[in-house]
């Protein structure tokens, strides 16, 4: 990604962020909505708010994901923003906006995009979380995990072993 690129990137991400933590943080809720709307979302407050605030979390966060030059300097404040992000942005934000789907205002079609929307980035999550956990296994083990790895392969061949002497639970 192109620096002018990334750098538009974060900037309207976090504006986004900013935004909706102002207005669902300090003013009452809805009222920047239809009146039709903000009769909804106080019916849903706790998933009104599970989904803005966790949707902003990972706006805030997700922009130093995507820097190389950030992933180098401090790998395990990446790690540890990468897993915020997952956990209390990506599920929070995307469960709570695929429940609050089924209440969007614009019929059938605001339902359904809506619903489309969250599931797509509880996939995209999803997807890049099996990337992240595929690649920790594809990396050389280090000095500390030797130990843990040989005891893993003793147990997998005990319990191998068993199976194919019929045990029923082989550890």
């Amino acid at each position: 990604m192109t620096h002018n690129y990334y750098s538009l990137m974060a900037f309207l991400s976090v504006g986004v962020a900013l935004y909706a933590v102002v207005a669902y943080g300090f003013l009452p809720l809805g009222v920047l909505v239809h009146p039709d709307m903000r009769e909804s979302f106080q019916a849903h407050y706790l998933w009104v708010y599970a989904h803005i605030f966790g949707s902003a979390l990972a706006l805030a966060i997700g922009p130093t994901q995507f820097s190389a030059r950030f992933r180098g300097w401090r790998p395990q404040v990446h790690r540890w923003l990468g897993q915020t992000y997952l956990l209390a942005g990506v599920v929070v934000g995307g469960l709570a906006g695929l429940f609050l789907a089924a209440h969007a205002f614009g019929g059938v079609p605001g339902k359904l995009g809506f619903a489309i929307l969250a599931t797509l980035w509880l996939y995209t999550g999803i997807r890049a979380f099996t990337a992240i956990r595929a690649r920790a296994r594809s990396t050389p083990p280090s000095v500390d995990d030797s130990k843990l790895l040989t005891h893993v392969r003793r147990r997998h061949a005990a319990a191998t072993a068993a199976q194919c002497n019929g045990a029923a639970n082989p550890i």
